[in-house]
């Protein structure tokens, strides 16, 4: 079930950032294919911890919440860049 999560993520953002940048002029598209970006990779950034939760419950109590939260802000803020960004160009 987590792996078709992540991989039902993955997919999506990557239909959803190829359409982004194919009609970056249209503000409405933008609007939308960017919104289908970002749910899609919380989707898959949630697939991923849910991979992963065997490794993190074998950290120390304050690492196993810690570390999940981390990478998650961590490749929000990387998309972000790239979703956010072309709506400014002009």
């Amino acid at each position: 079930m987590e792996w078709i999560l992540f991989l039902m993520g993955i997919v999506l953002f990557g239909f959803a950032f190829r359409l982004f940048r194919k009609n970056n002029k249209d503000k409405n598209s933008l609007r939308l294919y960017g919104l289908l970006s970002y749910i899609s990779l919380a989707i898959a950034i949630i697939g991923m911890t849910l991979i992963m939760k065997p490794i993190y419950m074998r950290l120390p109590n304050d690492l196993a919440s810690l570390i999940p939260s981390a990478i998650g802000v961590t490749i929000i803020i990387i998309a972000s860049h790239f979703l956010i960004k072309p709506g400014f160009d002009e």
